[in-house]
């Protein structure tokens, strides 16, 4: 039987504790990270004090340029999503696939360049949430979750409710 040399446990040993350590810190840097994520308010999220008022040091043309600039914005990539959405090509089903979650990917990134410091926040709000919503809903698609999903379905159906509360806040 074999034994081996006291100087062999205590390597042994130590790597074990090293090992546990390690794991110990990073489960604590896990916890941190969770709870900051867990207690930081989403930033699609409206917050209870949104307002329809201007922005700090904006004025009153800023605000109105601003929202012009974002409603433009809106217009374009609704239209862009729901023709993309509704297209009908017989002979190339997944080219229209394919435009349709490329038209909501880059729709959200469109919008959200778009948004100015001096947009009226419950617009902005909105649009963040229609943006948030519209990526989601093609990364999902990409990865190949279906409509049939009951996820994806929810996500689909805000698409009426965010559509008419952006325009409303376009008038």
């Amino acid at each position: 039987m074999k034994h081996s040399a006291p100087s062999e446990r205590r390597s042994s040993a130590g790597r074990w504790v090293v090992a546990a350590a390690l794991i110990a810190a990073l489960s604590l840097a896990s916890l941190g990270v969770s709870l900051w994520v867990l207690l930081k308010k989403p930033w699609t999220e409206s917050s209870s004090e949104t307002t329809t008022t201007a922005p700090p040091g904006s004025s009153p043309q800023q605000v109105a340029d601003a929202k012009a600039k974002t409603c433009a914005a809106y217009t374009t990539v609704s239209t862009a999503v729901n023709a993309r959405a509704n297209a009908q090509a017989p002979s190339e089903p997944e080219a229209v696939g394919a435009n349709a979650r490329l038209a909501a990917g880059l729709g959200s990134i469109y919008l959200l360049d778009r948004l100015d410091p001096a947009t009226p926040p419950a617009l902005a709000d909105a649009i963040r949430k229609y943006a948030a919503n519209i990526d989601e809903v093609a990364m999902f698609s990409l990865a190949g979750v279906g409509t049939d999903d009951p996820a994806q379905a929810a996500r689909l159906n805000e698409w009426p409710a965010l559509n008419t509360q952006i325009t409303d806040l376009c008038k």
